[in-house]
């Protein structure tokens, strides 16, 4: 649910947040800081705002959780390719690593702009995706 966020760049994106977070985590987050920080910086803010809660207050909800593919798809969306391909890099060495979503990182567009880094193609070869992958890595 919360990669639609990046569809909606306005007060509907963020009321949106808030409702998750409101409904599926027992009101550990304060909304309001979720209000401030969008009126201070906008959606990459929020974006920032997701990214610092799940390295340092995971609360229980999906692409706030402290999952490492997800610090990896908020990066991208940000366009941030070092941190992307690092938390890319982490998910493949966490105890738990998050698979459910990796096949997006072949084909959705959040991930496109690493398609000719080879740091990216290393983790799609590890992923054994490479046969899947719609274009050729560098």
């Amino acid at each position: 649910a919360l990669p639609i966020l990046k569809l909606n760049r306005d007060e509907g994106a963020r009321d949106m947040l808030k409702n998750i977070v409101t409904r599926l985590s027992n009101n550990t987050v304060d909304t309001l800081e979720i209000d401030a920080v969008f009126m201070a910086k906008g959606m990459p803010g929020l974006f920032n705002w997701m990214i610092d809660l799940n390295k340092n207050h995971p609360i229980r909800v999906e692409g706030l959780n402290g999952d490492y593919f997800y610090l990896a798809w908020w990066y991208a969306i940000l366009g941030d390719a070092d941190q992307t391909v690092y938390w890319l890099e982490q998910n493949l060495t966490y105890k738990r690593p998050n698979y459910h979503f990796f096949n997006l990182i072949i084909n959705h567009p959040d991930f496109e702009f690493l398609h000719n880094d080879p740091r990216f193609a290393e983790v799609v070869k590890k992923l054994g995706l490479e046969e899947y992958w719609p274009k050729e890595p560098v």
